[in-house]
């Protein structure tokens, strides 16, 4: 495994796109963090948060890794390139000549979105992190490590976005397309989430919903384990009761879909003449 792994790690660490991208993603959530702490301050008084509740300990962590969630289609788009680009250079097929296994091919690939799901993770800690230790009161830096799993949270949910990419650019083989799809599909999963808590709450089962954390809602691929209807505004008394919990059994369905994904690309690579 490690030496898959790094087989990967030499084709990107000379490329510009991954580390533009990546750049890209850390200056985003920056800034998308920074906005958020203008709007606070600009809504002080009239909710009933403050810029230096959502950024001290322990709340960063969520608060952070629930809007890093909407930069996650940069890291997507990444793996897109990075796959495509064994497509269209034909390294796929040098690779297996060279000796390397389809089976080992895959595994490669796998590793590489658990790789970029860790650094994405990792700028997102630092972020996170950085925010809290400057807002925070030195009495409660004894809660850094509370709602600290929601990092290691983020991180899965990464990955199996990532392996989604990878099963769509399989299967297409051509970036441009493989970043329609991914993106469509992530809005269309979105939007149907949405309006199904909100259909659910014209109908008085609302309450239910969000207290009894309805099945359906958490169980789709890019919406579990974390959730993006489940804005973090929630704790603050601006909507309703908000649970900042996060389980192994909500990150089950994670972790099913990521094996899903990849045994999927696995038996598409497998019956096919590469």
């Amino acid at each position: 495994m490690i030496r898959l792994l790094t087989i990967e790690l030499l084709k990107i660490r000379n490329y510009r796109t991954f580390w533009v991208i990546f750049s890209l993603y850390a200056v985003a959530l920056t800034l998308l963090m920074w906005i958020l702490y203008g709007f606070t301050n600009q809504m002080e008084g009239k909710v009933g948060f403050t810029a230096f509740t959502i950024y001290s300990f322990p709340d960063v962590w969520y608060n952070t890794t629930y809007f890093a969630l909407f930069l996650r289609f940069l890291i997507g788009f990444l793996m897109i390139i990075l796959v495509s680009n064994e497509f269209s250079y034909k390294t796929i097929r040098q690779g297996i000549i060279d000796g390397l296994s389809k089976e080992e091919w895959i595994l490669s690939k796998i590793l590489l979105a658990l790789f970029l799901s860790t650094v994405a993770a990792g700028i997102v800690f630092l972020i996170a992190g950085t925010f809290g230790l400057v807002s925070s009161k030195s009495s409660d830096y004894e809660y850094f490590f509370k709602y600290i799993s929601y990092i290691p949270t983020y991180l899965l949910e990464v990955f199996v976005y990532l392996m989604f990419a990878f099963m769509v650019t399989m299967f297409l083989k051509r970036s441009g397309l493989s970043m329609i799809i991914v993106l469509f599909y992530s809005f269309f999963e979105w939007y149907w989430v949405i309006k199904f808590k909100s259909e659910g709450i014209e109908k008085g089962v609302g309450k239910y919903l969000q207290e009894e954390d309805h099945w359906a809602l958490n169980k789709f691929p890019f919406n579990t384990p974390l959730d993006l209807t489940n804005p973090p505004f929630k704790k603050y008394g601006v909507i309703l009761n908000f649970d900042a919990d996060i389980t192994l059994v909500q990150c089950l369905p994670a972790l099913g879909y990521s094996l899903l994904f990849g045994a999927i690309a696995y038996f598409w690579l497998k019956s096919r003449d590469i």
